[in-house]
């Protein structure tokens, strides 16, 4: 991926990916920058502002009036003048294989929640944010169920075994009855889905899990 340092020296790409055989997904709020693509090839044009906020009402091409083409995160004036760049919202993996193809680079950006009141409550990061998915399970069922304690489904980072996170502590059933305590340390909770954060190296491109054409993202 692109990064600051790289400039107009743009490094040879190489697809992100993640392991199938796990319950990670690459969240749709990322937004790809993609640089110097083929106009012949990638239907580039500028779209109204409201594609930012609703890009599946939007129809698939490379937004070139893109925010974040024209205010890159931490390196504004990074890329020359000559240097076209323009913001693309996949609805598929293959358009993003397509995207590399005819484009000399890209990077991936995610909005940063940093506390901060409304409207300046998000700043932009290099990045990647991916989501994970616990299945609705009888178990996770009973969990957030409100008459045994209202929990909050998850699972031990440790051991990948379901949790049942509640007020006081986290347990293997549900938080009112009979339960199994276990220790609040190496536990995460999931609430339609939660996320974590794959930085972006600085002069190393970013791969994730095993790398197959089977599970190759882009």
């Amino acid at each position: 991926m692109w990064n600051c340092q790289d400039t107009d020296n743009f490094r040879p790409t190489r697809p992100f990916s993640l392991d199938t055989s796990t319950h990670f997904s690459l969240s749709p709020q990322n937004e790809y920058l993609f640089f110097n693509c083929s106009e012949d090839d990638v239907i580039i044009q500028p779209k109204p502002i409201f594609c930012e906020h609703f890009p599946d009402r939007c129809d698939s091409s490379c937004d070139s009036a893109s925010y974040l083409c024209r205010h890159l995160p931490q390196c504004p004036s990074a890329l020359s003048g000559s240097t076209s760049c323009c913001s693309y919202y996949p609805k598929a993996t293959e358009s993003l294989r397509l995207m590399l193809k005819y484009c000399a680079s890209y990077t991936s950006v995610y909005w940063k929640d940093i506390g901060s009141p409304q409207p300046y409550d998000q700043v932009p990061e290099y990045g990647i944010r991916v989501d994970f998915d616990i299945p609705v399970t009888t178990r996770c069922l009973q969990c957030q169920d409100r008459v045994k304690g209202g929990g909050t489904c998850g699972f031990d980072t440790q051991t990948q075994n379901f949790l049942c996170l509640c007020e006081e502590r986290n347990v293997t059933t549900y938080c009112q009855g009979t339960v199994t305590a276990v220790s609040a340390a190496g536990a995460l909770g999931v609430v339609g889905g939660v996320w974590y954060l794959k930085k972006v190296r600085a002069k190393a491109p970013v791969t994730c899990g095993v790398q197959s054409n089977e599970n190759r993202l882009f």
